[in-house]
């Protein structure tokens, strides 16, 4: 969390709590699902070293030394990334419009 401001704010219940700051895509375009064999069978996902690079706090390291990615936490990355190319999609609309009518 050194990319985010702390907020101690006791009525969360959720602890040091970190409010996102600087555009979540960056980090998400850096990611890339692969396809590969695990155990015989063919899976998709993402490469935990990968990951790690990105956002180290998504990946543990089980006790024979495997690493795997947090999922379940990586979707709220995704969901502020969503809300991110929204906003960036909503401002495009906004040009185009204005565009359109100086025309």
């Amino acid at each position: 969390a050194e990319d985010g401001i702390r907020d101690r704010s006791p009525s969360r219940g959720l602890g040091d709590v970190y409010k996102r700051q600087g555009d979540t895509m960056i980090n998400i375009l850096k990611l890339d699902a692969k396809s590969y064999t695990r155990e015989g069978r063919e899976e998709i996902g993402l490469i935990a070293q990968d990951v790690q690079s990105v956002y180290p706090e998504l990946v543990v390291e089980d006790g024979n030394g495997m690493l795997a990615v947090n999922y379940q936490a990586l979707s709220a990355i995704l969901i502020n990334g969503i809300k991110d190319q929204e906003a960036r999609i909503q401002q495009l609309e906004m040009l185009v419009k204005i565009l359109l009518e100086d025309k």
